[in-house]
């Protein structure tokens, strides 16, 4: 059992590293299967369990783990015995509220089948089901639900509107939007994510203004310009390099739109000092040589919307979803996530590449 919580510590570092890549995440992956088969061997109350109910219900006994913990340890369960369709059977019918909200998305990473959405569920699962059929490009199940359900809680309202197939780019239905998301307290969410990698420039520019307003919504803003992966925000975040409240944000954004480039201009005893005061300090004066290259070279050298340096396309998301770090492979797979349907389906059979909007759940 060491081993099997050392092996999950692991992986909970590797989560946001920028030293992760799929080979680490893959080799922790086997470890935690040997780990699993290894402890089902010698009649561990939980892995050597084939039943999912009686499985949860030793699971159920240990505190120990984390809810993330936890769905790993569900996936590794259903791997080992091969019963994934009964495990997410049991995970509807289970009454723990800890419990019942994962089995869509355990639905959707072990690929099986969902159970069909459903009004008798709650709020929480529901929008997990919703989360399902968009990452599966289900746009008939969704509008269906949507015409024929009108007596749903606001958020799931808010949830069924942004995960249709399109997006209008009235910048009133914008607004509307980010009204909603900020009434709602949404905003630091999956779905909001998935919303903003969707947005053309202008959109973009429009959720900026508006969250502009509130001061605390300044590292949403850098998030924002980076997940959007438009290069015309560089200039931006570079001026927010500069300011030591905001260094560590944006030298994060700054990393994700131009990953190796970066490491062109900060030195790598720059970006690795420990010492987090003394890299913030250093890193505040790079602010204005990133400003000069944007001006003088970067401006004409990148496209418009990147990730790692290079222009975003279908070939670009699936090198860096196996081959980036952790943070970049995160980025990639938003950014799949509306891709043209039929080449994204041709690209899945080719390349494997998977929902990863939380690196943290997938086994």
């Amino acid at each position: 059992m060491s081993l099997l919580t050392e092996l999950l510590a692991q992986r909970e570092q590797y989560i946001n590293a920028d030293y992760a890549y799929k080979s680490n995440v893959d080799k922790n992956r086997l470890q935690l299967l040997a780990c699993a088969r290894l402890l089902a061997k010698k009649n561990h109350a939980f892995f050597a369990e084939a039943q999912p109910k009686t499985a949860l219900l030793a699971l159920q006994q240990d505190n120990s783990y984390s809810i993330n913990q936890l769905f790993l340890l569900l996936q590794l369960n259903a791997t080992i015995h091969n019963n994934a369709g009964l495990t997410l059977e049991w995970l509807y019918q289970c009454e723990t509220s800890e419990f019942h909200p994962l089995a869509s998305k355990f639905a959707l990473l072990m690929k099986v089948d969902d159970l069909p959405l459903s009004l008798e569920h709650s709020e929480l699962t529901l929008n997990n089901q919703l989360l399902t059929c968009y990452y599966r490009q289900q746009w008939p199940t969704l509008h269906r639900f949507q015409i024929s359900n009108n007596k749903v809680s606001s958020l799931t309202q808010l949830y069924i509107a942004v995960l249709q197939e399109t997006l209008q780019n009235e910048s009133q239905l914008t607004t509307d939007f980010i009204t909603d998301f900020i009434k709602l307290d949404y905003l630091n969410s999956e779905l909001f994510e998935l919303y903003v990698v969707r947005l053309s420039v202008e959109q973009i520019g429009k959720v900026v203004e508006l969250l502009s307003v509130d001061t605390q919504h300044t590292k949403l803003i850098i998030k924002v310009m980076a997940l959007s992966g438009y290069s015309q925000f560089i200039p931006l975040l570079a001026r927010y390099l500069q300011d030591k409240n905001y260094t560590e944000d944006a030298y994060k954004s700054l990393n994700i739109l131009l990953g190796d480039q970066l490491a062109l201009i900060i030195p790598d005893k720059v970006e690795s000092n420990s010492n987090q005061s003394e890299r913030i300090e250093d890193l505040t004066y790079y602010g204005a040589k990133i400003l000069h290259l944007y001006e003088s070279s970067l401006i004409n050298s990148l496209g418009s919307r990147i990730l790692m340096g290079q222009s975003i396309s279908e070939r670009h998301l699936a090198h860096v979803f196996h081959f980036g770090s952790q943070v970049h492979r995160r980025v990639a797979s938003l950014h799949f996530t509306h891709q043209e349907p039929q080449s994204k389906n041709q690209l899945l059979l080719h390349n494997n590449v998977e929902y990863y909007a939380q690196p943290e759940v997938v086994l």
